[in-house]
């Protein structure tokens, strides 16, 4: 973005001037904010004591997904408004989310456990009461096609596996419609100090998929990756199995029934994240997508059972 800090912090406060009620009294850079790497953040003090954030972008974006999940989770999701400015392309402002980024606090193991399911409580809630089928086989469907067909896969066999998942979309349409943030990891969870998460940020590229394509992100949320090396870690198991219980818990009753094709909703999800549309492929996402599908399988399938599977099996 060609504007110089002084110059941003200037077209902040007049953003904030003609947006707010309340007067600017100062501004200043807030690079954890940010929804994207072309945009600069700032961080606006009102004369009410309040702060507003306001963001300078090269391109648009599509604030009506992050409307809708303001109105299903509340203040967690900042509400973005457009601005007008003549300054840049485009200019958001949204309400300061009080707190620090995960990546940002020394968190103990049962604060990532508690993190983890809260996340898990937020990305069941964001389910709509809306059939996915329009968008399986509009969206879904054609884009595996396009990954096998088009994308460099390294081996057949994860081909084939790419290719079956196309069959196993079968399934997703028991899953209703829900908003799925593509982007979700510690550097855009914002906690307090007792490890509450108060909010989520970088909404740019959410989008509306079946319930669950989103929820392999706890994979790399309770991994980690070291020279291209998945490491599982001494929070990474009850990490998965808080998230996969609160998860299921906030998933609307018809639905528990339905929980392994939540797995394949996560596969799936996993693969579009390797293959992302419009950006580059990162290698090391594709060389280990299959064992980190291997995870998730692994991982979530012990938990799945039925309330009637588990009065069988005890």
């Amino acid at each position: 973005m060609d504007l110089s800090e002084e110059s941003a912090l200037d077209v902040a406060q007049q953003i904030a001037h003609a947006s707010c009620e309340a007067h600017p009294v100062s501004a200043r850079m807030r690079p954890f904010q940010d929804l994207g790497s072309s945009s600069k953040s700032i961080l606006v003090s009102l004369s009410d004591g309040t702060d507003v954030v306001v963001q300078l972008r090269d391109t648009e974006i599509d604030t009506s997904a992050v409307a809708l999940a303001n109105t299903l989770l509340g203040d967690v999701v900042p509400l973005s408004r457009a601005a007008k400015t003549s300054a840049v392309q485009a200019a958001y402002i949204y309400p300061s989310i009080g707190g620090k980024l995960w990546t940002e606090n020394e968190v103990p193991l049962e604060g990532d456990v508690s993190i983890a399911s809260q996340l898990a409580s937020l990305l069941a809630r964001l389910a709509l009461p809306m059939e996915s089928t329009s968008m399986i086989d509009r969206v879904v469907v054609p884009r595996l096609r396009r990954i096998v067909a088009k994308e460099h896969i390294p081996s057949d066999e994860l081909k084939q596996r790419i290719d079956d998942m196309v069959h196993t979309t079968e399934h997703l349409r028991a899953l209703p419609l829900a908003i799925c943030p593509s982007d979700l990891d510690p550097s855009h969870v914002v906690i307090d100090e007792d490890f509450n998460v108060t909010g989520l940020i970088n909404w740019e590229t959410t989008t509306l998929l079946p319930l669950g394509m989103s929820a392999w992100a706890i994979h790399p949320l309770s991994t980690s990756n070291k020279g291209g090396v998945d490491i599982l870690l001494e929070k990474t198991k009850p990490m998965a199995e808080a998230f996969w219980k609160e998860f299921v818990a906030n998933m609307p009753h018809h639905l528990q029934a339905h929980q392994r094709t939540l797995i394949d909703a996560m596969e799936i999800g996993l693969v579009f994240s390797a293959f992302p549309e419009g950006k580059e492929t990162s290698e090391d996402a594709i060389r280990l997508l299959p064992t980190r599908l291997e995870w998730l399988r692994d991982t979530f399938e012990p938990l799945c059972r039925t309330p009637l599977e588990r009065i069988v099996e005890d």
